[in-house]
């Protein structure tokens, strides 16, 4: 064999298959699952079960106490001595101290992490966690009948969470097309938080109730809403929360023919959501100012409008409301003679799933 063909450069074929090799080595694989099953359980222990407690609404108090899940991991210097003074019936014996210890740890944490899952940070076990994974994905009529359903156990709520619990019905209420539950249910929890001293929280369900009052056409009383929102949020300086009233007050504006004033929210509010990182206003701004072209007649301003809210919805957006962008989408192109491209929105919304 010649220098030459001692150092051959290998093919990028025999490079895959000796990474191949090494990565599909049974130990290697172990490996790969005992660091996949260790570090599962912090991260649902950590920061997902604090977001999941933050999506059904508990309120910032009960989530930061909860932040104490994580003490054992800080404390384990205390408790590892017992793992190496005692066996594990059976398991010990059979597989060996350490090997025995690892067995029955991950069947603890299996059982940990079913148990967790049917639990409920609120009162309602389970029935209110898959009313929140419903809601995101957009099926708003399975999570409202979740919701509805969960109401039942929920009466020995206080005033606070009971108005949070209200507040996620209200929105599968408007979500689901019933207009007139949302108002009904949203101005009980409205009710709920200003006696409980919550100023912002009511700002929240003040935005959605003005959202429910435009859908009927009171735009008196949904501006009245929309500014009180407004100003609880500025005066907080929570700009994520006040681009979803500046949206909010942009529709309305639109709903009124003030388009100059309409596009002029519908603006900021985007650019604070941009700057926030609230993909969800973002996306809803932007077909907004869609809108506020189609009015005005600026069709090829409104195409490139959904086609920036198109590209935001399907990297990650609820399947009802991406369907809806696709089928509003697909009347601007209707309207403008473009049947074909019409016809490739719809039939990308109907494959929406």
């Amino acid at each position: 064999m010649t220098a030459a063909e001692g150092t051959r450069r290998l093919s990028f074929g025999e490079r895959l298959a000796r990474a191949a090799a090494v990565l599909f080595d049974p130990r290697v694989l172990i490996i790969l699952l005992l660091g996949f099953s260790s570090g599962l359980p912090l991260a649902l222990s950590g920061s997902t079960l604090l977001l999941w407690m933050k999506d059904v609404g508990v309120d910032l108090g009960t989530i930061g106490l909860f932040a104490l899940v994580g003490v054992p991991y800080t404390i384990k210097f205390l408790w590892a001595p017992i793992v190496d003074a005692f066996q594990v019936p059976v398991l010990s014996r059979l597989l060996g101290h350490r090997r025995g210890w690892l067995v029955f740890s991950q069947i603890l944490l299996m059982v940990a992490i079913v148990f967790l899952g049917f639990q409920d940070p609120l009162s309602a076990p389970w029935l209110v966690a898959l009313a929140a994974v419903e809601a995101r994905v957009g099926e708003h009529a399975r999570a409202l009948a979740y919701l509805e359903e969960a109401r039942i156990l929920a009466d020995d709520l206080d005033d606070r969470r009971r108005a949070s619990f209200l507040f996620n019905l209200a929105i599968s209420y408007r979500e689901a097309g019933d207009v007139e539950g949302a108002i009904r249910v949203g101005q009980q929890g409205l009710a709920l938080y200003r006696a409980a001293g919550a100023p912002f929280e009511a700002a929240t369900i003040e935005n959605d109730l003005a959202m429910a009052y435009l859908a009927t056409g009171n735009l008196e009383r949904a501006t009245e809403l929309a500014t009180e929102a407004h100003q609880q949020f500025e005066e907080a300086g929570d700009d994520r929360f006040l681009s979803a009233v500046l949206d909010t007050e942009a529709q309305i504006a639109l709903a009124g023919g003030k388009h100059d004033r309409a596009f002029g929210l519908a603006a900021r509010a985007n650019q604070l959501a941009r700057d926030t990182g609230n993909r969800a206003v973002e996306e809803s701004s932007l077909i907004t100012a869609a809108r506020i072209s189609r009015a005005r007649g600026n069709r090829g301003d409104a195409e490139e409008r959904y086609a920036a809210a198109a590209e935001l919805a399907r990297a990650g957006s609820a399947r009802g409301r991406l369907r809806d962008l696709l089928g509003e989408w697909a009347d601007l192109r209707a309207e403008s003679g473009d049947y074909q491209g019409a016809y490739a929105l719809t039939a990308e919304a109907v494959k929406v799933n």
